[in-house]
């Protein structure tokens, strides 16, 4: 049965192939026309932009022989850039990086499909290990029903946890291991916001070492925003064997504030990986723009822990303020392994009091559905919040959760102090109309 995504009327009868995510986006876009709305749906920066990447575009164009054209460069990155890149992360993660070991892509998101093409290329009709809750490119998942991967889920939607070494074990009790073609971690953590950790990791790797031939993908777009504590990798902690399957992924996006630039790198000590992510996104993109290579270098160039503690204390504040907000409408997740956030700029709350609720008029006018008149998943709840109360949030059925869990995930990051108070006054104003 399609989902109700799938069945509304996109505006202008717009682009058909689009996920889920980017069609709720385009709903509530187009009824920002109409009256605002607050955005806090996707994962919006609202941090300055990392200095050093400015400081290093306005050098970059300057130092420019505008008697020459910008040609074409090489599909995996510039040797300049990736020796230097391949220098700071040798720093940054205290084991030997290589020049040839780095691709420079253009953004995390091609980065991760990138990596996802890999997967399926070297590991057809085998398991890819992640945790649900997920974030949904690391599924694999494309327009076509023929690029899903083959998924085994790790269930930590049950308490909101970390990925550990316990339910890690429980997942692969009695599946074969040569049916496990790779593991996806996202750390820190989009969309539960939590870290696995050192103790934890020293945990898992022992049981990723019995897993010889799978590809472990190290998603740490996020890496940048660890609350209070240096963030702790597993490409530092693992075994030089167990390193030479690890694809890592960093980006610019987020904890540097340039997601517009689309700055990203993939890592791996593995000829045969990099060939087939180099495959892909020159198929695609051909290389990444040399002034975003140039910008991104210099910012990992200058990046470090105290850097690290002062970009994440930024979001750190607008997190728990929406936390506490959450307990006082009583809209919080209730499970005791998710009262604090440890990363990231995402909060989960929990709005299932609105089951049940009558849908408003103008909602059930792009609906393509007679019968559909009542608050009945955690997708209709987020419409349902956008056009009663102008609020976009974004439904964690599209995460991996429950369709009738009643979570909605929360972006925490605002722009002006106008926003947290808006948000305040709507998620007030929610539980009031509930209270009557």
């Amino acid at each position: 049965m399609k989902n109700f995504i799938d069945r509304v009327h996109l505006p202008n009868g717009q682009i058909e192939k689009l996920n889920k995510l980017e069609k709720l986006y385009l709903i509530a876009k187009d009824l920002n026309k109409k009256e605002p709305v607050q955005f806090a749906i996707f994962g919006k920066p609202s941090a300055p932009v990392y200095q050093p990447i400015i400081d290093a575009q306005k050098t970059y164009w300057q130092q420019l022989d505008n008697s020459s054209p910008i040609v074409y460069g090489e599909l995996q990155g510039e040797d300049e850039y990736r020796a230097r890149m391949a220098k700071a992360l040798s720093r940054q993660y205290q084991t030997l990086v290589e020049k040839d070991d780095v691709v420079f892509t253009s953004g995390g998101r091609i980065a991760i499909q990138a990596a996802s093409y890999l997967i399926r290329s070297l590991c057809a009709n085998k398991y890819v290990v992640t945790t649900n809750l997920f974030y949904p490119d690391h599924t694999g998942i494309s327009y076509s029903s023929d690029d899903q991967h083959n998924l085994l889920l790790i269930d930590v939607e049950k308490e909101m946890s970390s990925v550990t070494s316990d339910n890690l074990r429980a997942t692969l009790d009695g599946i074969d291991k040569d049916n496990i073609g790779a593991f996806v971690f996202c750390d820190p953590n989009n969309p539960m916001g939590n870290i696995v950790g050192k103790e934890e990791w020293l945990k898992i790797i022992p049981i990723l070492e019995q897993y010889e031939n799978s590809i472990i993908l190290l998603d740490e777009a996020y890496a940048e925003m660890v609350f209070d504590e240096l963030h702790q990798s597993l490409f530092s902690l693992a075994t030089e064997q167990l390193r030479e399957r690890i694809i890592l992924l960093r980006s610019g996006t987020k904890g540097f504030s340039a997601s517009g630039e689309r700055m990203a790198i993939l890592v791996s000590r593995n000829q045969s990986f990099i060939n087939k992510i180099v495959e892909y996104h020159a198929s695609n993109l051909v290389h990444s723009p040399k002034s975003a290579q140039h910008a991104y270098t210099c910012a990992m160039e200058q990046f470090n822990g105290d850097e690290q503690l002062r970009l994440a204390s930024f979001y750190k504040p607008m997190v728990r303020s929406v936390e506490a907000l959450l307990k006082e409408t009583d809209f919080a997740v209730k499970h005791d392994a998710y009262q604090s956030r440890t990363a990231t700029f995402y909060v989960i709350a929990d709005f299932s009091d609105l089951f049940g609720k009558a849908l408003p008029e103008d909602l059930l006018a792009i609906y393509d559905s007679k019968s559909k008149r009542v608050i009945e998943n955690n997708i209709d709840l987020a419409m349902y919040i956008l056009f009663k109360y102008k609020l976009a949030l974004m439904p964690m059925h599209y995460f991996g959760a429950k369709l009738n869990s009643g979570l909605l995930r929360i972006t925490c990051s605002f722009e002006h102090e106008a926003e947290l108070e808006n948000m305040q006054k709507v998620l007030r104003q929610i539980r009031q109309d509930l209270i009557g």
